[in-house]
């Protein structure tokens, strides 16, 4: 997950207010930005954001959460205590780059634990799948924020063909080994 890029704070919002979703053959997103109408469908999404062959996956018998945790130890099943290191480490990346989230990081969020669990299972996790659906979910459901700004930035200035005054760096993430 090494994509960095900037992004301008009132085209992010006006993404947010008016994206919506077109179940077609297609699979379309639309948008507007500074008053005019756009979109892309899934498979130019996925070509983009160059996603064409990435899969990510990790082969196990079972899918259970029990399977994250250090054998024979008392872990606490939603938390990184007695969790593999591992995990432990994909958690923190998820928190801040796929799965957005501040807070408690002694928790394991539940888009966190999808994806974890998604990685021990035989079948692979679709990345552009799943930024695609996030999208999806934050605009029927305003309850969470919109993460993937640089995605969208980037997405944007591509389509419409304009570059913006970007004043949100996007820093690089740094995690603490502790």
């Amino acid at each position: 997950m090494g994509f960095q890029y900037d992004w301008c704070e009132e085209i992010i919002a006006q993404f947010s207010a008016t994206v919506y979703f077109q179940s077609n053959e297609d699979n379309t997103m639309h948008w507007m930005t500074r008053g005019r109408w756009y979109n892309i469908n899934y498979k130019d999404f996925v070509v983009l954001l160059a996603f064409e062959n990435y899969n990510m996956h990790e082969k196990t018998r079972d899918g259970l959460m029990s399977r994250m945790y250090i054998p024979g130890g008392q872990p606490v099943l939603g938390t990184v205590k007695g969790l593999k290191s591992k995990y432990i480490y994909l958690n923190r990346m998820l928190r801040k780059t796929l799965t957005p989230k501040d807070g408690d990081a002694s928790h394991i969020n539940s888009l966190s634990n999808n994806i974890l669990r998604k990685m021990m299972n035989i079948d692979t996790f679709d990345v552009p799948r799943f930024i695609w659906d996030e999208i999806y979910n934050t605009s029927v459901s305003h309850r969470k924020g919109l993460g993937y700004s640089p995605q969208i930035m980037f997405l944007i200035e591509i389509v419409i063909r304009i570059e913006f005054v970007k004043k949100v760096k996007h820093t690089r993430l740094g995690l603490r080994l502790d």
